[in-house]
């Protein structure tokens, strides 16, 4: 499962971070503002 996550310096953004450390299924990819404009 690939996860896109908005707001990369945010707690929820670094609480899924988190969670997916060390799983093999699951990609987060953080992207700040910068990237989205």
């Amino acid at each position: 499962m690939r996860l896109a996550v908005t707001g990369r310096e945010g707690q929820v953004a670094a609480s899924l971070v988190e969670a997916a450390r060390g799983r093999d299924d699951v990609e987060v990819v953080a992207v700040g503002r910068p990237a989205l404009d």
